[in-house]
């Protein structure tokens, strides 16, 4: 009898979840149906991003030198290339470059359901942990669907990792696994530290296909590198690499008087802590442990459960070298100047499998009736912390007209418009489009001798008829509102 109710009450606590799990896949798929079309920002750098696309269709370079009608932002062409490539048949839009983005986020869902099941056998794992992936969506800024490189970088991560765990038996599995991560290296320059945590994987495991692994990586990254630095007269290194490393060393910047004065808010308050050992302490404190702190009781309870046999145990040596790659990746870019909490997607989405892993093996476990409830109430929790109102995550009539205001007014100008912040509004109300302001911060940091100083001079000499932008600034993210 009592092994039967137990039995019985193991169904209904995983009928809760899978409940919760099913509620959270359909709150994402109603918000993304409420935001893709939405004509608008989105996110304050979305506008910018199809200012990139147009340079694709228009055939022209991202890569250039710094102007006072474009800077690039510092991320790799591959979003750029495959938006542009659909921009050409299906036009420049939001809702195109966002479409990626929401099919990626569902790939990545996709891979971590098979992840998952293939390592647990266990379909009620796999559901719960895509559950909590999609529940991550607001701790992770409302990320998945906005026209940013990060849903893409994140799918093609994974796909590279879910190659190289099953299909390395051949050297086809090889080829593809390193094809899909230099992919995403091209996405993200973050997808480096995946590179290396599944080279280091393959020297303990298969050390001579961990040699060959290597050198297609390299040669697709340097060989990569090198075409586009030669396509772009250099300036693709510049962009990509140069510009974001000087980040490190924003803290010992001095501003630019005409900088300090149009961007003072959010530049002191990045210049304060970006960079330090607080902001790595608040990665683990704030990042990690507020927001999925059972996932990693479970993730580290479950290593240190395995640790005597750990050596021998493929699937949790796999599984740490890829957590602690994304961490480093996610430190990485939440670290440094301008670092969002949309940085956040590689370490949460990875520790999220590694526990729907653990899990797994704790359910497999006998005369652990204790530890399954334990397991199980703690899965509840998550979801519970996880949660969110998806109204408030969908624009408003209220915004729409907002919006359509503003560009209707940015119009009514006679002369140019400077929107430091949303530049791309000044070409949807048909004006001359004007660099954005984060470029310029990031040109900047290091390389001051290069901005465009005729924008400045346009400033001084009044030479703009309005000069629009944000002025209020969000105090725990660091961004304008």
């Amino acid at each position: 009898m009592e092994g039967n109710t137990k039995t019985l009450n193991q169904k209904v606590i995983e009928r809760m979840i899978i409940f919760l799990s099913t509620s959270f896949i359909l709150c994402y798929l109603y918000v993304i149906s409420k935001r893709l079309l939405y004509p608008f920002e989105l996110e304050w750098l979305e506008g910018y991003f199809l200012a990139g696309i147009i340079q694709i269709v228009n055939n022209q370079s991202i890569y250039s030198p710094p102007s006072t009608e474009f800077i690039p932002l510092l991320y790799p062409p591959l979003y750029y290339l495959l938006i542009g490539g659909l921009a050409k048949i299906l036009g420049v839009s939001f809702w195109t470059a966002r479409l990626v983005s929401v099919l990626s986020s569902f790939l990545s869902g996709f891979i971590i359901y098979q992840f998952v099941g293939r390592e647990t056998k266990s379909s009620f794992c796999a559901f719960f942990t895509l559950g909590l992936f999609f529940a991550s969506y607001q701790i992770t800024g409302s990320w998945f669907d906005v026209a940013r490189v990060d849903s893409l970088f994140m799918a093609l991560s994974l796909s590279g990792i879910y190659v190289l765990r099953y299909y390395t038996k051949s050297y086809t599995g090889i080829f593809f696994a390193a094809i899909f991560l230099s992919l995403a290296f091209f996405t993200k320059q973050a997808a480096i530290f995946f590179i290396i945590g599944c080279a280091v994987y393959l020297w303990f495991t298969q050390r001579e296909k961990c040699l060959i692994f290597t050198l297609m990586s390299t040669l697709f990254i340097f060989g990569g590198i090198l075409l586009l630095n030669y396509l772009t007269e250099g300036w693709y290194w510049f962009h990509a690499f140069k510009v974001p490393l000087r980040h490190y060393s924003y803290r010992n910047q001095e501003y630019h008087l005409l900088l300090a004065e149009m961007y003072k808010q959010y530049t002191s308050l990045a210049q304060r802590d970006y960079g330090s050992i607080k902001k790595l302490i608040d990665f683990f404190k704030k990042d990690l442990l507020g927001n999925i702190p059972f996932s990693l009781f479970f993730i580290f309870g479950w290593l240190l459960y395995e640790m005597k046999s750990f050596g021998r145990q493929h699937t949790s040596f796999f599984w740490t070298l890829i957590l602690i790659a994304a961490f480093i990746a996610s430190i990485s870019m939440r670290c440094k100047f301008g670092g969002y909490i949309n940085t956040l997607i590689p370490a949460i989405s990875v520790s999220l499998i590694f526990f729907g892993i653990a899990a797994g093996h704790i359910l497999k476990e006998k005369n652990q009736s204790f530890l399954r409830f334990l397991l199980y109430f703690s899965i509840l929790l998550q979801f519970i912390m996880m949660s969110y109102s998806p109204i408030k995550q969908i624009p408003t009539a209220d915004d729409y007209q907002a919006g359509k205001s503003l560009i209707d007014v940015v119009s009514s100008f006679e002369g140019d418009v400077y929107m430091p912040f949303h530049s791309y509004y000044s070409i949807m109300a048909g004006k001359k489009m004007y660099a954005h302001k984060m470029p310029i911060e990031d040109i900047y940091i290091g390389f001051p001798h290069l901005l465009p100083q005729d924008l400045f001079e346009k400033i001084e000499q009044k030479g703009f008829s309005a000069i629009i932008y944000d002025w209020e600034i969000d105090e725990n993210t660091r961004n304008p509102i």
